[in-house]
Parts: C-alpha cells; structure tokens; sequence
C-alpha cells in the first residue's frame, strides 16, 4: 500500500447534506483501515462535535485520530486521550465579539458539549449546533470567556461581507492568532500555525511516513493545506473552486460517495476524475 495515512474532513466530504455518513463511504473507509492505512478526520468542529463520526468509522479499532478545530486539538482514538491542545490567547474573546459586531456578525465558542453565541436565533449557528449535537447557550458578554482555555472562537455572516473582514482580522489581532474563512460563512480564529496541513504533517512525522505515504480528501477553503502537503491531495467534486484547483484529483461529489471512489483508486488504482 502506497499510502499509510488518509486525512479525511468531515462535512460535505465524509458526512452528506443530511449530515449523514453513507454505507457506502463507511465500508470503504472501514475496508483501507482493515489494510493498515491510518485514518485521521479533520475538520474546524470540536471534538464534541466529531466523536460520533469517529465511533461510526471505527477509528478506536484501528487508531485514528481525531484532529479537531482544524488540529488545535488532537485525540488518539485508541486511548481515547488529548495529546495535542493549542489555545487562543487569553483575553481576547471581547474583542473577537467587537469585530464581529462592528460588521453586522454574530460569534460562537465552544464550552464542553455547549456552543456558545450571542444570537441563538442566528440560523447559521443553529445549523453548526445540529451537526454537532450541540446546545446553544447565549451570552451578550464574550469577556466572561476571556480567562477560559479555548481553541476556537468563530464569525458567522454574509459571505461577501467575511470576504472583506478576513484581511483585516489577519492585522487586527496579532502574531498569535491564524484568521480564516472555512467556508464563505464562517471566519474563525484559531492558534498561530494551526491549520489542517501542518497538523496532518506532524502527525505523519510522528507515525514516520513521508509526504508522500499520506493521502487528503476535502471540500473546503480550510482543507486547502492539506491537500497542497499531501503526497496525494484530491477535492471533492463539489469543493470550492480555489480547491479543486490546487487538487491532484477531483473525485465524486459527497451525494456521489466520491471518497468511496477516492478510496477505491488507493487500494485497486482505479483513479477519480482527474484535474
């Protein structure tokens, strides 16, 4: 087997737009880790929010990881144990909410199994909570989080309005914080080098497989980086533009099973749509 290790998102790659993983995708997900290929989801959810993917994949079995907040936190499914936390700096959750105000936005955090929002009517939020099987709490003051460890704080809005705050939050809040649009309506904030491909690249190290032993599969603009480090980098076929584009492959779509399809070209080298 070429490839040792497959870095997976989860939405709209893994999980269709019913939030739901199909026999088809799970059978060949479960069928590469029988072959020895480790698994590894990533994805900007909380860990919370990415166990019940993880238990339907079996990644306990056959340890997987899961990487979650774009790798902020990383959890070995066989122990079941946190072996990588980042955090944001303290302090500065207020003035992440400011931002998010001085622009018509609204914000969310995370608070164990709780996600935490000024508007719980926002149906953006309402949408991420379901996927996640999270409860909304609300908050009209995001400085009671300031002293709080947290990996993640996140901006829900208008697409071409978050186009035009993500420049600006990349001078506004310092050298310690990575600001990026995951999806055109969401703008997160994340520790200063935490993304998908350096978390997928330091894991692979630490499993001794070289770039080109590992495989990625996304959708997203924050699936970007793993995709460009993957020794195999393929986008789905309803991936943002910008991704397919920097893709090695573009398979199926997620209502087309494409990481079945994906799977089947690493195991038998029947290969997806090329690029």
């Amino acid at each position: 087997m070429k490839y040792k290790l497959l870095g997976l998102d989860i939405d709209g790659t893994i999980r269709n737009r019913d939030n739901i993983i199909s026999d088809k995708v799970r059978q060949a997900i479960l069928a590469i880790q029988k072959q020895g290929v480790k698994i590894a989801i990533l994805s900007g959810r909380p860990v919370y929010g990415m166990k019940e993917t993880a238990k339907e994949l079996c990644l306990n079995l056959y340890g997987g990881y899961i990487m979650a907040h774009n790798g902020a936190v990383i959890v070995d499914c066989a122990s079941d144990e946190v072996i990588k936390r980042e955090l944001l700096p303290m302090g500065q959750t207020g003035k992440y909410y400011e931002f998010a105000k001085e622009h018509g936005c609204n914000m969310l955090t995370y608070d164990d199994s709780f996600m935490v929002t000024n508007d719980v009517t926002d149906p953006i939020i309402i949408h991420e909570a379901f996927v996640n099987g999270m409860t909304l709490k609300e908050t009209k003051d995001f400085r009671e989080y300031e002293d709080k460890p947290i990996s993640k704080c996140m901006i829900a809005g208008n697409p071409e309005e978050l186009l035009k705050m993500e420049p600006i939050s990349k001078s506004l809040f310092g050298p310690k914080v990575e600001s990026f649009r995951s999806e055109p309506y969401y703008l997160e904030f994340v520790p200063r080098g935490i993304h998908k491909g350096s978390t997928l690249k330091n894991l692979a190290e630490s499993l001794g497989f070289c770039r080109e032993e590992v495989a990625a599969c996304g959708d997203g603009y924050n699936d970007l980086t793993m995709i460009q480090y993957a020794g195999l980098g393929a986008a789905m076929g309803n991936a943002q533009k910008e991704v397919k584009e920097e893709a090695d492959y573009v398979t199926k779509s997620c209502e087309e099973d494409g990481v079945a399809c994906l799977i089947e070209y690493i195991i038998c080298g029947t290969p997806p749509n090329q690029v």
